[in-house]
């Protein structure tokens, strides 16, 4: 089961022109996946991805970054069924 993500900003109060870095932490997500809201919609293009997805980062913000970003957690599941011998 996924836990509850939390999203942390580097800065309460980002400025525009300085670095801003927003992490997601949850338990038992295989992936993370970051979008501006509406949902799906691309983040703007000075964001950078962590390598594991766990940030995006933007080294200089601008006003044009503002909006909305949401973090999806993504986790594997497997169902397994047992069939009886006969």
């Amino acid at each position: 089961m996924v836990g509850k993500p939390t999203i942390t900003i580097s800065s309460s109060l980002p400025k525009e022109n300085v670095s801003v870095t927003l992490t997601c932490t949850s338990t038992n997500a295989e992936r993370i996946l970051w979008s501006r809201v509406p949902s799906g919609a691309p983040l703007p293009s000075g964001a950078t991805l962590s390598q594991d997805n766990r940030t995006v980062s933007f080294s200089r913000i601008h006003r044009s970054d503002s909006g909305v970003i949401d973090a999806r957690l993504v986790t594997l599941s497997v169902r397994r069924t047992v069939i009886p011998s006969q």
